[in-house]
């Protein structure tokens, strides 16, 4: 195996290494934004349903100022 060979090699690994590293770290992402929106609705949800804020705190995890922008 020639030197170029070697590297194209080392080269297409590096590459899809850091494409298979990208779509994991953007999966998570998207799956933790898309877990903070359906907390936010079913917040949002409870607040028009004059749910104490205090209640909504404990059951979803956001602040009383989260909650608040709502």
């Amino acid at each position: 195996m020639t030197l170029q060979e070697l590297m194209d090699r080392n080269y297409e690994q590096g590459l899809e290494q850091g494409l298979e590293r990208g779509r994991a770290e953007g999966e998570a992402s998207g799956m933790a934004k898309g877990k903070l929106e359906a907390i936010r609705k079913l917040a949002g949800e409870m607040k028009s349903r004059n749910i104490d804020v205090k209640m909504i705190e404990e059951m979803t995890g956001l602040s009383s100022e989260e909650i608040a922008k709502l």
